[in-house]
């Protein structure tokens, strides 16, 4: 293989392409978090369950995927500490 000048570079005027702009994903107001946060009725177990989902996507971050496939051993199981230990993209523990 030999090295090419750059004049004789078949690709030297080749139009280069620009990949396409990133766009930036939407945000919720505080208000809207709050709405949301608020809308599962605590006085039921399923109510409880959606309230506890919610904070957990909201406060960790994961994926709704992530959530789907969490275990109740992946849990710290500390009162306080509602922090889950699932290793996500780029296996970071959150």
């Amino acid at each position: 293989m030999g090295h090419l000048e750059p004049r004789q570079n078949p690709m030297a005027h080749f139009p280069r392409i620009k990949p396409a702009p990133r766009k930036l994903p939407t945000t919720l107001t505080r208000q809207e978090v709050s709405a949301l946060l608020d809308h599962p009725e605590t006085d039921t177990i399923l109510g409880l369950r959606d309230r506890a989902l919610l904070t957990l996507l909201y406060g960790t971050g994961i994926r709704a995927s992530e959530c789907a496939g969490l275990a109740e051993k992946e849990s710290t199981g500390r009162a306080n500490d509602p922090c889950s230990r699932k290793a996500g993209m780029s296996a970071r523990s959150r």
